[in-house]
């Protein structure tokens, strides 16, 4: 072997194998299974390899152009890779929300992220930027009402107080189209024209985007990625159409936009998200005709993701926003707002803002992400993902504009009818444990006392009759919390506060396979607020069924190894039936051999690793009488 001091190649050594050498060790080591068992898809359809190298990226040449296009080149005090770090302030009166904003600018925020209600008179620029030295951070709005007035007020105050508009930078994110689709204002033409207003009005400040467009409603409501980044894009072309028929050219339009994108739990498929959006919006602004314009001018927001909260074991919120910050910040946001752990069912807490607002600080200061640009660039995984993300949402993009566009397509109920198809699989998997959220349908923390959601998107009453459906807020969670609230709900009113029981009867002697067959069914019913009951150890066949039978649990379910079902299962059924209980009584697993005779023999069910959890519980707790869940509302 080279001496490790020598300039000779130490690879030089080895043979340099191709992807197909590496297919035959692969299939060598499968012994007999197909290559493609390894392979999987996403919930976007997107194929996964198990593998990627050099070669599959021989055809991804365009990828290279928009590498490094993030690189910090507007302010050199910062480090190579900079994104602003927003804290979200939300804004009932003046000035608290302005004491609310110098706190986060002393401990490390250098953006404020203002969210208006409807800003009335008393609310002005000059109480609720009182000391903030605008020029020094980044200033920005959210408004669900028109607050165009506000805006106005706001540039006066600048200039007012001798700021240099080359020096300003925010944004305006009122997105009247995403709004809309979750029973907001109709979309009249006099919004589109009081935006064009502003992008007048802001044509000297150019870090100011006076057009933010958003995906959170899609994200929201449940959208896969190639959903979430075309049916953006349509938005912005209705946006981009509606702007130039006020009179604005293409290029001002595009360069007085910017994107917000909400970064979900899939690490990887969530950086190549965001670097898929760089490349789609740029082949966009290409065909709008602005030939010279740069990857790096697009500008892109990003948030953290409502989809994925959960109201149990609740801090493990605080590493969802971690790894979705992470995602962003790699993927090449130019801006980050985390939203507190606890946002989701109260007023968060001042720690839990402080949580949030360091993420970004500890991901810049103590990982230094923003000492390299783009540290996936060239990796054979991330620019495949990337690509594949490309491919499918233009042809989404495409699909949908050929049928008239998205506000068109949306009125005919068409992006909702895609979004309830992806929600209701994503749904699927996780009822049956195929996708994890850890706390709520796996891994649950026995002694939680969950508590209903207290904040969150909600639909707005508009009063108006329309003849397409609206946007829902949903949560991957929801379907699991609702079994666990109903579950504490009945114990509440009808059990002072005791959780109800399930019975675990073990069959035949100790064994591995039974204590796993205990294990999966505690956690099982753990998920939905139930407790488990484990037969006394020793007993016999006929003491068993005894025990089972006058156990107070009214949920029976037998546990044991393949061998004992096989002996003894099927007789069980048959003698714990016979004593007439009026129990239900399901067994853990599937028993080897012919199951067609249980359910004949009294049997309600099997309980395995494919069972729908959300189904079988429902099941069980209508048996129970568990059918008070309405009184509670989830988020």
């Amino acid at each position: 072997m080279a001496d490790a001091g020598s300039q000779e190649n130490l690879f030089g050594e080895f043979d340099k194998g191709g992807k197909e050498d590496w297919v035959k060790k692969v299939l060598s080591d499968l012994k007999g299974s197909p290559f493609d068992s390894l392979v999987w898809r996403s919930s976007e359809n997107i194929e996964i390899q198990p593998f990627y190298t050099s070669e599959d990226t021989k055809k991804l040449d365009y990828i290279e152009s928009f590498q490094h296009s993030f690189a910090n080149t507007e302010n050199p005090a910062y480090g190579p890779r900079h994104w602003t770090n927003y804290e979200l302030i939300h804004v009932a009166d003046g000035k608290p929300a302005n004491k609310a904003a110098l706190n986060a600018l002393d401990m490390g925020a250098d953006g404020l992220l203002f969210k208006l209600g409807n800003p009335g008179a008393s609310l002005t620029p000059a109480v609720l930027l009182d000391q903030v030295l605008c020029e020094h951070c980044h200033v920005s709005f959210l408004a669900e009402e028109n607050s165009m007035g506000f805006m106005q007020d706001y540039l006066e105050y600048l200039l007012k107080n001798g700021n240099n508009p080359q020096n300003i930078h925010g944004f305006y994110g009122r997105d009247a189209i995403a709004t809309w689709t979750m029973g907001g204002d109709a979309l009249e033409n006099h919004y589109f024209r009081e935006l064009a207003g502003l992008f007048g009005q802001t044509q000297d400040f150019p870090g100011f985007k006076p057009l933010t467009i958003s995906s959170q409603a899609l994200e929201h409501s449940g959208a896969n990625l190639v959903q979430e980044l075309a049916y953006t894009l349509n938005m912005a072309v209705d946006y981009f159409d509606r702007l130039t028929d006020e009179g604005l050219s293409p290029e001002r339009i595009i360069r007085g936009t910017q994107f917000s994108l909400a970064s979900g739990s899939d690490f990887f498929m969530e950086i190549a998200k965001f670097r898929a959006f760089r490349i789609l919006f740029h082949q966009l602004a290409l065909n709008y005709g602005l030939k010279g314009y740069r990857p790096g001018a697009i500008k892109i927001h990003g948030t953290s993701a409502y989809w994925n909260k959960t109201l149990a074991d609740i801090n493990n919120n605080m590493l969802r926003n971690t790894s979705e910050a992470m995602a962003a910040i790699i993927g090449g946001c130019d801006s980050i707002q985390i939203t507190p752990h606890d946002d989701i069912h109260r007023n968060p807490m001042a720690s839990s803002q402080r949580i949030a607002r360091n993420i970004s600080s500890i991901l810049r200061d103590e990982a230094y992400l923003d000492k390299v640009v783009d540290p996936v660039a060239g990796s054979y995984y991330l620019e495949n993902l990337t690509h594949e993300l490309v491919k499918a949402a233009w042809a989404l993009f495409r699909e949908v504009e050929k049928a008239g566009g998205f506000i068109s397509s949306f009125k005919a109920n068409k992006i909702q009818e895609t979004l309830q198809k992806t929600r209701t699989q994503k749904f699927l998997q996780i009822a049956n444990r195929r996708t994890v959220i850890v706390g709520v349908n796996q891994y649950p923390d026995k002694s939680e006392k969950l508590t209903t959601a207290a904040s969150g998107g909600t639909q707005k009453d508009t009063g108006q009759a329309q003849d397409y459906e609206l946007l829902t807020p949903h949560r991957a969670s929801e379907q699991f919390e609702t079994l666990r609230m109903k579950t504490i709900h009945y114990a509440k009113e009808q059990l002072n506060g005791t959780k109800p029981g399930i019975f675990a009867a073990t069959l035949g002697n100790k064994s591995p396979m039974q204590k796993a067959r205990v294990s999966f069914i505690d956690t099982f019913f753990v998920c939905a607020g139930f407790k488990i009951q484990i037969s006394s150890p020793g007993n016999n066949f006929t003491e068993s069924i005894d025990e089972a039978a006058g156990a107070e649990e009214k949920i029976v379910v037998i546990c044991g190894s393949n061998e004992d079902y096989q002996e003894k299962a099927l007789d069980f059924v048959k003698h714990f039936k016979a004593k007439d209980t009026g129990k239900m009584l399901w067994l853990a697993g599937i028993p080897p051999g012919e199951q067609a005779d249980f359910p004949g023999a009294g049997l309600d069910g099997f309980i395995h690793i494919n069972s729908d959890v959300i189904a079988t519980v429902g099941q069980i707790q209508r048996f129970l009488g568990i059918d008070k869940g309405e009184e509670v509302k989830l988020l």
